[in-house]
């Protein structure tokens, strides 16, 4: 396995792979924010140790296995544990997933109507699923907010605040998305887990016949509303990106077949769910220094604004 120049977080990482495993070759995975992730190549396969002092690994090794004993298919966690010198204190290790990440330009139809149809099957499993509380997870699977609409409204003003500072929102849009919130997204919305975060990178497929074999990287999972992880599917990239208006409104459609009734819920909320996840991108965009994106993010963010305002 190639040599590579490693963290301290990614090296501390490394040496508990190799006191579990041994004398394994080590390679970092590209993550962002705080997370970590290196693989170690064993005999019986890959295996995956993750840290995040974002979001927590134990919060996210609870969502894995509860997805995985819905029926979607997700990596197993095998262990986890705690070490101060890891981002976030925790971490968990995994299991490798089969196939092949999810790229629409080597998988044709009707490969990609067989994985669309696989995705909506999932979430429609996974969504079925019933935790307490909204937002966002603690390690005991509840959602630390008290309502859905109390969520958004949290994250929507978070975003906010860092973009109005960093002058791509103006200082009155804080307080407009706020009152567009608490006028469109219901307060009893169904409390189902949600992926939230759901985009092709973490997708993994059989190249030959376009099956979803594995759904990767839980971190952002939270509780609410089934529709937004239909609205915001592969929107985690920048605004005009081809990509997502092509596939998004097909996993719509496919996913209708498994809750009909989701079909009459409001493009305004469609709308409200697909800004607030562009004012993350954008905010993601500044912590990463991708600063291309920002701009184009938050003129897209106050279209769909509107658009939810109507």
């Amino acid at each position: 396995m190639t040599a590579y120049v490693l963290t301290p977080h990614q090296k501390r990482a490394a040496e508990l792979l190799r006191e579990r495993f041994g004398s394994v070759g080590v390679r970092p995975h590209e993550t962002w924010g705080s997370s970590i992730v290196v693989e170690a190549q064993t005999p019986d396969g890959g295996i995956f140790l993750k840290a995040n002092g974002d979001r927590s690994v134990r919060a996210e090794a609870l969502v894995a296995r509860v997805a995985r004993d819905a029926g979607v298919p997700v990596p197993e966690i095998l262990d986890l544990g705690d070490d101060t010198r890891l981002p976030g204190g925790s971490w968990i290790l995994m299991g490798r997933v089969p196939g092949q990440q999810w790229d629409t330009r080597m998988l044709p139809e009707p490969a990609t109507t067989v994985t669309i149809n696989d995705l909506a099957e999932y979430l429609s499993r996974l969504h079925g699923v019933r935790l307490p509380g909204y937002g966002w997870l603690d390690d005991s699977g509840r959602g630390t907010s008290p309502t859905w609409r109390a969520w958004m409204r949290s994250e929507a003003a978070e975003s906010a605040k860092v973009l109005v500072a960093h002058d791509d929102l103006p200082a009155s849009f804080p307080a407009e998305v706020d009152r567009v919130i608490r006028a469109v997204v219901p307060d009893d919305v169904r409390p189902a887990l949600l992926n939230a975060d759901l985009g092709l990178s973490e997708i993994f497929v059989d190249p030959k016949t376009g099956s979803v074999t594995g759904i990767l990287d839980w971190a952002a999972a939270a509780i609410g509303d089934p529709l937004y992880d239909l609205a915001t599917f592969a929107f985690g990239g920048p605004a005009g990106d081809p990509v997502p208006p092509l596939l998004q409104p097909r996993l719509f459609d496919a996913y209708c077949a498994h809750d009909p009734v989701i079909a009459g819920r409001s493009e305004r909320l469609v709308a409200l769910y697909q800004m607030l996840n562009h004012l993350a991108n954008a905010c993601w965009s500044i912590a990463e220094g991708v600063d291309s994106w920002t701009g184009d993010l938050c003129v897209e963010a106050m279209r769909l604004l509107d658009v939810a305002r109507e």
